[in-house]
């Protein structure tokens, strides 16, 4: 399946970090075109004006020593998590 955004603002990834506006098209899961203008046929367009399209970001933002309480404190309120944490937190030992 084809699907081109159109009309976008789009931020690119090359060496000059330039914004254009223009077309992303793709095809199943892969880009196969990006550009001012995609003259192609389309089984789905997306009117994208005003918006903008951008490369996927990965939050990379993470508290390595909370790993370990995974599943420990899950589905609870924010303020009984944080009471939860901080106690186990407070046992914990460099060993």
């Amino acid at each position: 399946m084809i699907t081109a955004i159109r009309n976008a603002w789009i931020v690119t990834q090359d060496a000059s970090r330039r914004i254009i506006k223009g077309d992303v098209v793709i095809d199943g899961e892969k880009i196969v075109s990006v550009g001012p203008e995609y003259n192609g046929t389309a089984d789905r367009e997306i009117d994208a004006t005003g918006d903008i399209v951008m490369p996927g970001m990965i939050n990379t933002h993470t508290h390595v020593a909370m790993s370990v309480m995974k599943g420990v404190v899950d589905d609870v309120t924010f303020p009984d998590f944080l009471d939860k944490v901080f106690k186990i937190d407070s046992d914990r030992t460099d060993e």
